[in-house]
């Protein structure tokens, strides 16, 4: 089962014409030598108020999706101290949030307006694949962090990935997501309905082309839908939900512990820095939960729920493109989250705007200025309070917590 909008169209090879028939009905069926009738369906599936708040509603996300994700990018490959293994890992939740914009997005909008498939069979295979694979990685990815998390805080006396082996990690998590999605990929194929054809405005007929699973039984079909389901979203999240509960409960003894062993300031600021980054990731991972969840619904409602023929059209028409949206809405928010919850990201963001990029190094130490853990200064005034500016003051990494564990 394609991740991608193929999904309504597979439906569609059994859409009823009953709505077209009252906008066509001298052309809705014309009947052929072999006794077959030949449906005419819109070309457009949607009316120019109902297309163009769809129009703008992806619009919206892509230049969000665009937009945060470059930027998520360019800090954390930019400024040497960002270079964490927990924001390698983000930085991999960026990478396939843009490939989800730039190569799925655009394609699904213009699938969702028109009824048949617009483009060609490379363009069908191609737009499931990188949809269907940036949506593994993506899980997977944090399925690693919530694990890694869960070493660095519930066990922080073994050993934590190095950055090569973060990198290593995430070559496997994207070769893994590609082998689990080669089967939809070899499957999707681009066909012509013989007993269907578009019509436009001006009775201007067209051939109408489907992009969908050819899939040699449709058991088959149903049984890939039930894995993909298992192994990319249901066993993922269980797991994530899990090692978030572990950490939670650990971190809420912490403070205890601390009390009693009446601990330095330096112990329970770190404290606070390792639940607001729990926080952060744990959002991440919630809008992900979130996002999908109706998607994943109606794939596994149009395989096993034995809809009718009007339901089935209505769903194609109006709940996929909805169900995409939101999910496609999950790789724009996720900037958003980190420029909330975390403070070298958000100085990130407001420097894009105001100082175009002013990512650098730490700076030489200046009078009244001292360094300090980390190989980190921080600017003092007169009266030795800090100045932190993100160019000019303090670089620590609030995901820093190799070093603070």
């Amino acid at each position: 089962m394609s991740l991608q909008v193929s999904d309504a169209e597979a439906t569609r090879h059994t859409r009823s014409a009953m709505d077209v028939s009252v906008l066509y009905s001298e052309n809705t069926s014309v009947q052929m030598n072999d006794s077959r009738n030949i449906t005419l369906l819109p070309y457009y599936q949607h009316s120019l108020p109902v297309a163009t708040l769809f129009i703008l509603a992806y619009v919206l996300i892509f230049s969000l999706c665009m937009l945060g994700n470059t930027l998520v990018c360019f800090i954390v490959l930019k400024n040497r101290q960002m270079r964490t293994v927990t924001n390698i890992f983000i930085l991999n939740l960026a990478i396939s949030d843009l490939l989800v914009g730039i190569l799925c997005l655009p394609i699904t909008l213009v699938d969702s307006l028109i009824t048949g498939w617009p483009f060609d069979a490379v363009v069908c295979k191609m737009s499931g694949l990188v949809q269907g694979a940036s949506v593994s990685a993506s899980v997977f990815t944090l399925v690693v962090i919530a694990v890694e998390r869960f070493r660095c805080i519930v066990y922080p006396f073994q050993q934590k990935l190095t950055r090569r082996q973060a990198i290593i990690t995430i070559a496997f998590i994207w070769a893994l997501a590609i082998a689990i999605m080669c089967p939809s990929a070899v499957t999707l194929t681009v066909s012509q309905d013989v007993l269907h054809f578009m019509v436009d405005r001006d009775n201007i007929t067209y051939p109408l082309f489907t992009c969908w699973e050819a899939w040699p039984d449709q058991s088959m079909r149903k049984i890939y839908t039930t894995v993909l389901f298992s192994h990319i979203y249901l066993a993922p999240v269980t797991l994530i939900a899990i090692m978030y509960t572990r950490i939670a409960l650990k971190l809420v003894r912490s403070p205890a512990s601390i009390r009693d062993a009446q601990a330095e300031d330096e112990s329970r600021r770190v404290f606070r820095r390792k639940l607001r980054v729990v926080n952060m990731l744990l959002m991440v991972a919630l809008l992900f939960t979130v996002s999908w969840l109706p998607l994943w619904i109606l794939m596994m409602l149009t395989d096993y729920g034995n809809l009718t023929e009007a339901q089935l059209d209505f769903v194609a028409v109006y709940v996929f493109p909805f169900a995409h949206w939101l999910a496609f809405f999950n790789s724009s928010v996720n900037p958003i989250v980190y420029g909330y919850f975390n403070e070298n990201f958000r100085r990130g963001f407001q420097a894009a705007f105001k100082m175009g990029m002013c990512l650098v190094e730490p700076p030489q130490p200046r009078r009244n200025g001292t360094w300090k853990h980390n190989r980190v200064f921080v600017d003092r005034d007169a009266q030795g309070n800090d100045r932190r500016d993100f160019c000019n003051g303090e670089q620590h990494d609030e995901l820093v917590l190799e070093d603070l564990d």
